[in-house]
Formats: structure tokens, C-alpha cells, sequence
């Protein structure tokens, strides 16, 4: 084998067992506890449910609402960069978050067509409800500083 094919081999190979890597990674249960998977080990994620969005929302709740899937690799990939960092953990004890989480690995309809009301076609989508009740997307890529911006708008 040439050097030309063992390139291309690698460039094929070491991809793919990232992905796989990433699939297998332990992923958030719709129970409410991380299960390890946000490496702190103590942040809760709450089931999400519209009705409680609109409580959330009613109450001026600051929330984070994420929306998922097991076969999703974006949003493993904000996870990874995002949810799992000890800063967004500081940043949701700072302001008191409440976590949401909504599972969309099995296409439930109820999620669907919450997301189809809100103007969005798929996942990954965040979602931030700020201190004045307002529903804030914030798109398929997050960062700490768009979801702090968002939690802070006054």
C-alpha cells in the first residue's frame, strides 16, 4: 500500500470513530438526572413539556430548554463544547436555571409540533426563557455567552 492510500485511509477512519464515539456517549435522561452525561454529575434536567414552558415562561423562570436526540452530532457536539463545561454549570447556578430537557430521539409528536409552532424544522434547538417571561431561540449552536446575553436581557 502507498503512502497516497494509507492518507486517505486515515483521514477516513479516524472520523468515523469519532462519530462513533460520540453516539455512545452516555446522553441525558429524560428523568431529570444528568446520568454523568454533563461530567459534573449534579446539574438536573427536567422532562421537557409544553405545559411547563408556559408556567415557566408565566412564573419569569429563567430556563434553558435543549432539544435532542441520541443520533443527533450537533447536538452532541454542543454538549461536548457547552453543556458539559464547568462554566455553563457556573452559569446555571449563578442565575438559578432551570434545565429542560426535550428528547427527540424517537420523533415524539408532542415535540414536533411544539417545534413546528415556534417555527423550527428540526434539532439541535435551544431555547432560553429569560427573567421578563420571554421565549428566546437560540438556534441550532449555542455558547455560554449567547446563553448568559439571552438570560440577562432586560
Amino acid at each position: 500500500m502507498n503512502l497516497d492510500r494509507w492518507t486517505k485511509m486515515f483521514f477516513l477512519i479516524v472520523p468515523l470513530i469519532f462519530i462513533i464515539l460520540l453516539i455512545n456517549t452516555p446522553i441525558k435522561s429524560q428523568a431529570g438526572s444528568s446520568k454523568g452525561h454533563l461530567g459534573m454529575g449534579n446539574l438536573s434536567w427536567k422532562k421537557w413539556d409544553p405545559q411547563l414552558v408556559e408556567e415557566l415562561k408565566r412564573s419569569q423562570t429563567p430556563t434553558v430548554i435543549d432539544f435532542t436526540a441520541k443520533w443527533c452530532f450537533t447536538c452532541k457536539i454542543n454538549e461536548k463544547l457547552v453543556l458539559e463545561t464547568e462554566e455553563f454549570k457556573k452559569l446555571v447556578d449563578e442565575h438559578n436555571l432551570t434545565l429542560l430537557l426535550a428528547d427527540w430521539t424517537h420523533r415524539d409528536p408532542i415535540i414536533g409540533n411544539w417545534l413546528q409552532s415556534q417555527s423550527v424544522a428540526g434539532i439541535p434547538i435551544y431555547f432560553v426563557i429569560n427573567s421578563k417571561g420571554e421565549l428566546i431561540n437560540l438556534g441550532e449552536t449555542i455558547s455560554i455567552d449567547e446563553i448568559r446575553k439571552a438570560i440577562e436581557e432586560k
